[in-house]
């Protein structure tokens, strides 16, 4: 089973398709339809068959960025001519993550995140002013993306140019709002920068806390710094914590959608002594 299968069969599964009134595709019909500014165009709650197509494009943006990002292959086969993340690698340079387990993590953080919604994916309307049509995809403070990575985040782990990076790392609340809106969209690439970052968040988080506190289990540790920005420790409302769970809940089904038992998280852990 191809990865990008695996993912948007638990996708399908942990968020039925069509079933959120906050998602919208354009339609020719107008009765019924609500106008959208955002797109220009007369819209209707997003239909299942197109949920999914859309959930197929998260699965490919997925898949293809845990093996860019760790070089390997869903069975961890090493990728040729491949460099990973520096931070995916510990000191002896062994993968700290294989793609199945960054990109399980990722895609539970983006579903407590945003559930799937494409008012988020493509940042329609906000929480604190949603649109006409109904959208509330950006955070609170701004956030966007599946992954709602917050702007005095995203300069840090998001593909940018330096002198952009640099005005953003300055607060340049401009340069901050460019980084964010490379990140939201229907495309592949903006979808693929969304993950690019997450991906970047999480990896760069564990391999942090792998330092910081080792015994803290790693799920918890990464997910707690992706949450809090500072802490390798879970907060105390529980958002952590529903993160990890749901991303354990996917390995568990993962691989009985593989027919094999699940593997260890860490792959230090796999290997012969």
């Amino acid at each position: 089973m191809q990865l990008e299968s695996l993912l948007l069969a638990l996708m399908l599964v942990q968020v039925p398709p069509g079933k959120t009134q906050f998602s919208v595709e354009r339609s020719e019909e107008v009765d019924g339809a609500v106008w959208s500014d955002f797109y220009g165009a007369w819209v209707v709650k997003e239909t299942p068959e197109s949920a999914e197509r859309r959930y197929q494009t998260i699965a490919d943006a997925l898949r293809a960025e845990a093996e860019a990002m760790l070089c390997r292959t869903l069975d961890g086969e090493p990728i040729a001519g491949c460099e990973p993340a520096p931070e995916a690698l510990d000191s002896g340079r062994r993968p700290r993550w294989m793609p199945l387990d960054l990109s399980l993590l990722t895609l539970a953080v983006a579903i407590q995140e945003s559930g799937l919604r494409e008012d988020v994916q493509v940042g329609r309307g906000s929480a604190r002013k949603p649109s006409k049509d109904g959208g509330r995809g950006r955070g609170p403070g701004g956030e966007a993306c599946l992954l709602q990575i917050h702007p005095t985040i995203s300069w840090r782990v998001a593909d940018v140019t330096e002198e952009l990076r640099k005005a953003a790392e300055k607060g340049d609340r401009a340069a901050r709002e460019s980084i964010q809106a490379s990140l939201v969209g229907l495309d592949a690439e903006a979808l693929r920068h969304c993950v690019r970052a997450g991906m970047r968040a999480l990896i760069r988080a564990r391999a942090h806390c792998a330092w910081a506190k080792p015994k803290q289990p790693w799920d918890i540790a990464a997910v707690s710094i992706y949450a809090t920005g500072t802490s390798c420790n879970p907060d105390h409302a529980g958002k952590v914590m529903k993160r990890v769970l749901l991303y354990r809940k996917l390995r568990v089904a993962a691989a009985a959608l593989r027919k094999k038992a699940p593997a260890p998280s860490d792959p230090k852990s796999a290997r012969p002594s």
